[in-house]
């Protein structure tokens, strides 16, 4: 079955429009509009003029042939829940992060009696009330968020400390634990690590070059105002050391015998406006010394560590078809079976030149990988992508324990579960002149809570005073 985007029938989903500038995804304004083609998907983006639409380097479009729906008709649209999940397509959850956040792309499914659906993520509302608190407190949902999910566990009080229970669960989280300051190595033990975990491909990319002069590529100069250039450490003593003049040596020596930058490898410089360069020095393949070290200009994406899975899945990178046609192993997936951390973009082909790479191929395509940071530094558990925040990560390095084996947990009142098949409403209200659903009073849903606690609350002295 053929693809069509805007007229174009494509095999691999690139990024659609003009403004590509950001390596993240983003939200867009419009929803996609879907027309039908016979024997083909067409899917036409409506966007308003200047604004931008979706990223769409990880579109999924699959066949749904099974699944049971309730129709929910709600506000004139034809939405519907999925009761018992997709079991006719395992290898494509398989391929999705356990988490929805905004900036996912969407997602699509071919129905053969209801047509295209886009998928629309709800929240997941966990049981916590008083008699059965969960397990961990919700501590594993923090950690695999980002903590952009909260700890569910309750304060311990008057009101439910007789059902309050201690346990042992490693992930439970405490009211006051904070596991932002739980790091991750980029070293190379690490990152075979997080393959075994996860079976993700994370490489520290190597090869990439400043300038290739067959292919008239070159990164801009380091004296580029605002560009952020890297320098690799070398020997103690440069063997070559490239003839700058003196204002260009003057402003990068500075900057980089000032940086604070700790990273044991490489060092980042940000040229700024308070420094100048002479106009003659436009060479980008420049090697410095700077009092006991040798720095040479290198790719500003060298030694970057990103997730290049999706390299790995099929129609995505061209050399995948050409290594199974040629029987031969996958030129991706390769290095971390062989227990090699390191990816090697081949901008000079080792055996034959014939297929050396533009760098450019790497700049325009990083938008589709996700950065996690550079080897040699220490990430934050809470800032690795989404698809590496998982629960044996956290169990892994401890993340999940943020302090002793015992923890004390503790739900509360009318802390139940959702129910899926009643729909995606929420709906609170006070009377029957304002109704949390509709617009005009969808703002103040909170603030009715608040209200409602303040006057009617058992602990009125407190509350009143909080009133």
């Amino acid at each position: 079955m053929n693809v069509i985007i805007n007229g174009l029938t494509v095999s691999t989903l690139d990024f659609i429009g003009d403004d590509n500038e950001l390596k993240h995804n983003f939200r867009y304004e419009n929803p996609v509009r879907l027309n039908f083609v016979p024997g083909t998907i067409t899917i036409r983006l409506e966007t308003t003029k200047g604004s931008r639409g979706p990223n769409l380097d990880h579109l999924r479009v699959f066949e749904l042939r099974t699944g049971s729906f309730i129709g929910e008709g709600v506000d004139n649209d034809d939405r519907f829940i999925l009761t018992n999940g997709i079991t006719n397509n395992p290898s494509f959850c398989d391929r999705m992060s356990g988490q929805a956040e905004d900036e996912d792309a969407p997602v699509f499914a071919i129905h053969p009696t209801l047509g295209i659906l886009q998928w629309d993520p709800r929240l997941i509302l966990e049981p916590n009330t008083l008699s059965n608190p969960l397990p961990d407190g919700g501590g594993i949902t923090k950690l695999v968020t980002g903590e952009k999910t909260k700890c569910s566990n309750v304060e311990r009080t008057i009101f439910n400390e007789e059902h309050c229970v201690m346990t042992q669960d490693p992930n439970a989280c405490k009211v006051d634990a904070d596991t932002s300051s739980i790091e991750i190595s980029l070293d190379r033990i690490n990152l075979l690590n997080l393959f075994d975990l996860t079976g993700r491909y994370v490489y520290s990319i190597m090869g990439l070059k400043v300038k290739q002069t067959e292919f008239s590529y070159e990164v801009d100069h380091p004296c580029t105002p605002g560009f952020r250039s890297r320098w690799e450490k070398g020997t103690p003593i440069c063997s070559n050391p490239t003839s700058l003049g003196t204002n260009t040596y003057s402003s990068l020596y500075k900057l980089l015998s000032t940086s604070s930058d700790t990273n044991p490898f490489v060092r980042d410089i940000v040229f700024t406006s308070s420094y100048v360069c002479d106009s003659f020095d436009t060479d980008v393949e420049i090697e410095i010394q700077v009092d006991s070290n040798c720095y040479t200009h290198v790719h500003n994406e060298h030694m970057s560590v990103w997730d290049l899975t999706y390299w790995t899945e099929p129609n995505t990178h061209p050399g995948n078809s050409v290594a199974e046609q040629a029987g031969k192993r996958h030129p991706i997936k390769k290095w971390l079976h062989d227990g090699k951390h390191n990816l090697w973009f081949p901008s000079n082909h080792p055996t034959d030149q014939t297929f050396d790479h533009s760098t450019n191929r790497w700049d325009v395509n990083t938008g589709k990988f996700e950065y996690i940071g550079r080897f040699g530094d220490s990430v934050p558990f809470i800032d690795l992508p989404n698809e590496l925040r998982t629960e044996l990560v956290a169990d892994y390095y401890g993340a999940s324990v943020p302090g002793s084996a015992l923890t004390i947990v503790c739900g509360s009142a009318g802390e139940v579960a959702n129910k899926p098949q009643l729909g995606s409403n929420f709906d609170l209200s006070t009377n029957l002149f304002r109704d949390a659903t509709t617009v005009r009073d969808f703002g103040i849903q909170r603030e009715s809570v608040w209200a409602m606690i303040s006057l009617f609350a058992s602990d009125q002295l407190r509350q009143r005073m909080a009133w």
